[in-house]
C-alpha cells in the first residue's frame, strides 16, 4: 500500500521475542498517521482497570504520517499507551530525526508490551530488532545514555528515544527524549518506559516507501517550501523561536501563568530576545524542516550546550 510498509514490530519484553506483524489495509486507510494508528493497535489490547505501569499496558512508537516522504514540516511519531497520570489513553508526539528514523526501519509502528528481568535498550535497523543489555546506562542522563549507544552501536545514522532518571524512577509525569533534545513530554509515557526496564529505543535503517504519485508529491514539496520559506511567521520562529510566544502572549494578555491562574506574567527576563541576547548560540532543524525553530544555548554546569527551551516550558 502507498505511504506505509504495511507492517509493525511486536515486542515482547518479558520472553524477548520480536517478530514482525502485518496491518490490514483498511486499519491503515481509516487511521491515518501515528496517533490513530497507535490508538487502533492498542484499543483491543487494553483492558478496563489494567494498571498503567504494569507490564501488560502497551507502549506504540508509531510515525506519523508522511514519514519517508519529501514533505516539509511532518517529521512527527507518536508514543501511546495507557497513562500513568490518569488510567486512561496517553499520547505524546515528538519532532527531531527520530520519526524519519522510525519509518526507514521498514516499520509503521512498534509495539512494545511486558517487562524485561534486567535494563534493556531496542535496536530496530531495516526490518531486524535486538533486545539489548542496557545495565550499563541504567542511571545515566538523557545525554551520556544517547552518546554511550551511538558509539556503541557504531551507526551514524541511528536516533535514540530514551529515559531520563525520572523515566527510571517511574515519576508519572516523565516524558522520553530523542536526539538530545526533542520530547515526547506529555501523560507520563516516560514512566511506562521505565516500569518495563526499557531505558531507549534506537531506530535506524534505509527501508524506503513508496508513493501513489512522485512527481505529485515532489511539486507539492515544493510549493509548500517556498510558501512556508517567504512567511513572515517563518522568519521570526527562525530568528526567535518558539519562545516568540512569549512576548505576543504578554501583548495580548494571554500568558498561561502558574497553571492558567494569571493571563500575565513579568516575562522581561524570559523574553525571546533576552534569552536570544544572553543564551543562544544558534538553532536546528527537525528533518525536512525550513525553518529550524530549535534553539541551541550556553550552559554553565559543566555541559557545552543544551536545547534551549520551548515557548511550553519556559512560562
Amino acid at each position: 500500500m502507498f505511504g506505509y510498509h504495511g507492517k509493525y514490530l511486536h515486542v515482547d519484553l518479558s520472553s524477548g521475542e520480536c517478530r514482525t506483524i502485518e496491518l490490514r489495509e483498511d486499519h491503515l486507510k481509516k487511521f491515518i498517521g501515528g496517533t490513530a494508528l497507535a490508538a487502533r493497535l492498542i484499543y483491543d489490547k487494553v483492558k478496563p482497570g489494567m494498571d498503567p505501569l504494569s507490564p501488560e499496558n502497551p507502549l506504540v512508537f508509531a510515525a506519523g504520517a508522511f514519514q519517508g516522504t519529501t514533505i516539509p514540516m511532518a517529521s512527527r511519531s507518536a508514543i501511546a499507551t495507557v497513562s500513568p497520570l490518569t488510567g486512561y489513553w496517553g499520547e505524546a508526539t515528538t519532532g527531531g530525526v527520530f520519526p524519519t528514523r522510525l519509518r526507514a526501519t521498514g516499520f509503521d509502528a512498534i509495539y512494545i508490551t511486558g517487562k524485561a528481568a534486567r535494563p534493556v535498550y531496542l535496536y530496530v535497523k531495516d526490518g531486524k530488532a535486538e533486545i539489548k543489555d542496557a545495565s550499563h546506562v541504567w542511571g545515566k542522563d538523557i545525554y551520556e545514555t544517547q552518546k554511550i549507544l551511538k558509539e556503541e552501536l557504531k551507526d551514524p545514522e541511528v536516533s535514540i528515544s530514551a529515559i531520563g532518571l525520572a523515566g527510571e524512577n517511574m515519576v508519572k509525569c516523565s516524558g522520553v527524549i530523542n536526539d538530545r533534545g526533542r520530547a515526547a513530554g506529555r501523560c507520563g509515557v516516560g514512566a511506562v518506559m521505565g516500569s518495563k526496564k526499557l531505558k531507549a529505543v534506537a531506530v535506524s535503517g534505509s527501508t524506503k516507501i513508496s508513493v501513489a504519485d512522485e512527481q505529485k508529491v515532489a511539486e507539492l514539496t515544493r510549493q509548500a517550501r517556498e510558501t512556508i520559506s517567504n512567511n513572515f511567521t517563518s522568519v521570526l520562529y527562525r530568528e526567535y523561536g518558539t519562545m516568540l510566544w512569549v512576548d505576543m502572549g504578554m501583548v495580548m494578555g494571554d500568558v498561561p501563568a502558574k497553571y492558567f491562574t494569571r493571563s500575565l506574567f513579568p516575562a522581561q527576563k524570559v523574553t525571546s530576545q533576552a534569552f536570544r541576547q544572553k543564551y543562544v548560540m544558534g538553532n536546528y532543524a527537525c528533518y525536512g524542516c525550513p525553518i529550524g525553530c530549535g534553539r541551541l544555548i550556553r550552559n554553565f554546569k559543566g555541559i557545552p550546550e543544551v536545547d534551549g527551551p520551548e515557548y511550553e516550558t519556559t512560562i
